[in-house]
């Protein structure tokens, strides 16, 4: 994997963000930044360890961006599961992303990417959600596949299967967002 510079993907990361007011989903963000208009230099892979890499380096970099925005009261950066957004700066919010937030802990020390393989990623993962309540998990479940409660089986199952159509690789989709769905509707159905 390319050696990726964290204050120059944060440079890019905020002019991107500037740019989609509305908010960008990690997908459209790293599709982006794959674009050789933005400097195109993050490595793109379908090793499922290489992508964990991008990810928890795109989510350092929002970390640190985040803290940075806030410090000079310039604005908040909301980071959610499915968005990332720029928004005015206010203290009601600044309270709200500054409360403890254990995905803020885990991203901000780099040392947590060192060593990481499958086995390690696969224990990580199943601990998160272990250690989320029920209705946590499936809150966090249901976001990843687009939807909110109340809904039924049927409902679920049928956006599952539109989205792991539409993000298949063999059909021009990414693995890492496919995995997502995939774990997201174990969760629903107990397997998880």
């Amino acid at each position: 994997m390319t050696k990726i510079d964290i204050a120059i993907l944060k440079n890019r990361v905020l002019h991107l963000l500037q740019q989609h007011g509305e908010g960008i989903s990690e997908t459209r963000l790293l599709k982006a930044l794959q674009n050789p208009e933005n400097g195109g230099e993050i490595y793109h892979s379908n090793n499922i360890t290489d992508l964990f890499r991008i990810h928890f380096l795109l989510l350092h970099a929002l970390y640190l961006l985040q803290d940075e925005l806030l410090q000079g009261q310039q604005a908040c950066l909301e980071i959610s599961p499915l968005n990332f957004q720029i928004h005015p700066f206010d203290t009601a919010r600044q309270n709200d992303i500054t409360e403890h937030d254990t995905l803020r802990v885990f991203y901000s020390d780099l040392s947590n990417l060192d060593n990481v393989d499958e086995q390690q990623l696969g224990r990580w993962l199943g601990k998160f959600w272990v250690s989320l309540p029920a209705n946590e998990r499936r809150k966090q479940a249901l976001a990843t596949l687009g939807l909110q409660d109340p809904v039924d089986d049927m409902a679920i199952k049928e956006q599952y299967r539109r989205l792991a159509m539409r993000h298949h690789p063999d059909r021009g989709g990414d693995n890492e967002t496919l995995q997502s769905i995939n774990i997201a509707m174990k969760i629903l159905s107990g397997e998880i």
